[in-house]
């Protein structure tokens, strides 16, 4: 134990680095994305398919995505309805529409940002909720969409639907219908990640009691859990009421998101936030939406997050981010805060156990204070599933230290 004292002495400076780098107030550009959604191509949900221009539209002004990028927002989520991209199921694709989110990626690769396609649909097509015998339905329309934008260089992944909810079957059915649609794309493309919305409206705050049995194999390794959260009274992002009235407090998003952080630490997987929101009508909603993305920012577990919302058609909403000729709304002095990286044109995959590195425990690709906190908890153990037994001996000893103190920080 002693010599886990001076370990801790040795990994002072490197452990304050690292919090530092995830509590200070500068603008921070790390290795996770963050950006926004930018909405249109959803509106008019009562109108199926509907005209575009009128009842729906996609952002095709290349100006928003160059303000968003240069403020540091580099991922953008697109949400876009199931029945106008395919408006029969098992059918063609519509062209248009098809053709309109090539539009947005091309623009958003100008831009040098990344892409989330999002099937914004609630676990519905036409309305009508979906149940187990529907999967296929999903799963056709996923993997035409994956043939026709799977080599663009823009594309992040693919969320395969919003927020589904009170569907026939329960939580069993959405765990099976997300299964058979990843296995349906997987067929064409390999590389980007999939992204899988918890079940019941993809609560953060919720996910424990709704997704327990939300468990995607894939072949390849790079599933994002995707997650909501919204700091109102009841979770809906609708902000009828003012801050104080809505019981808020500075640190309620980080109270909220915690059965989400927690979920993905037992279960061993990533996860993304891809919609969270705050109205512009109070400076206090602001440090809440500040707190809570530090929250994220410092999470291993989390590759980043979509704020919502952007769009042409926002009007006056009180959280629309989309800026009214040169100035900001308010959430983006936060917002601005939490930079994106530059990644690769194709996201890398997680690694796999049988790949990791020497002293990861945790499969986050790096050895940091996460690995040392778990090589403490383990020390002295025995047995044949330990984290922290590096050299496979069948208990976590000095020699797993030395192999920790060797890789820290690489």
């Amino acid at each position: 134990m002693i010599l886990l004292i001076l370990f801790a002495a040795f990994a002072t400076q490197q452990m304050k680095e690292l919090l530092y780098s995830t509590h200070t107030t500068e603008a921070q550009t790390n290795s996770k994305m963050y950006g926004v959604n930018i909405s249109g191509a959803e509106f008019g949900d009562q109108n199926l398919p509907g005209e575009h221009g009128k009842h729906y539209i996609y952002q095709n002004n290349q100006d928003s995505y160059n303000y968003f990028a240069q403020r540091g927002q580099g991922l953008i989520r697109i949400p876009f309805r199931w029945e106008r991209i395919q408006p029969q199921a098992y059918g063609n694709l519509s062209e248009f529409d098809i053709q309109q989110l090539k539009l947005v990626l091309d623009q958003a690769q100008t831009a040098n940002q990344k892409v989330i396609l999002d099937l914004h649909n609630y676990g519905r097509y036409y309305n009508a909720p979906m149940k187990k015998e529907d999967a296929s339905k999903l799963a056709n329309v996923w993997r035409k969409i994956a043939e026709e934008v799977k080599n663009h260089p823009a594309l992040f992944g693919y969320e395969i639907m919003n927020e589904p909810h009170d569907l026939p079957e329960g939580s069993d059915s959405w765990a099976y219908i997300a299964q058979e649609v990843t296995n349906e794309i997987r067929k064409v493309d390999t590389s980007h990640p999939i992204l899988i919305p918890g079940y019941s409206w993809q609560s953060a705050r919720f996910w424990r009691d709704n997704n327990e049995n939300l468990n995607i194999t894939d072949p390849s390794n790079n599933i994002l859990y995707a997650a909501h959260l919204y700091f109102d009274n009841d979770y809906s992002g609708s902000y009828n009421e003012n801050y104080d009235a809505e019981g808020a407090t500075p640190q309620i998003g980080r109270e909220r998101v915690q059965p989400f952080l927690q979920w993905l630490n037992d279960k061993n997987k990533k996860g993304i936030m891809t919609e969270y929101g705050i109205p512009g009508n109070d400076t206090r909603w602001n440090t809440v939406l500040d707190n809570f993305m530090n929250e994220i920012n410092k999470n291993s577990r989390i590759v980043g997050g979509t704020y919502w919302a952007a769009g042409p058609w926002w009007g006056d909403y009180p959280l629309s981010v989309e800026p009214q000729g040169t100035q900001d709304k308010p959430q983006m002095s936060v917002l601005t805060k939490y930079k994106s990286s530059n990644p690769p044109p194709t996201p890398t995959p997680t690694m796999s156990p049988a790949v990791k590195k020497q002293g990861d425990t945790n499969n986050d690709t790096i050895i940091n204070i996460q690995d040392y906190n778990i090589l403490v908890s383990e020390f002295h153990q025995t047995g044949d599933t330990l984290t922290a037994d590096f050299n496979k001996s069948g208990k976590v000893d000095i020699q797993d230290y030395n192999i920790l103190v060797t890789f820290f920080g690489k």
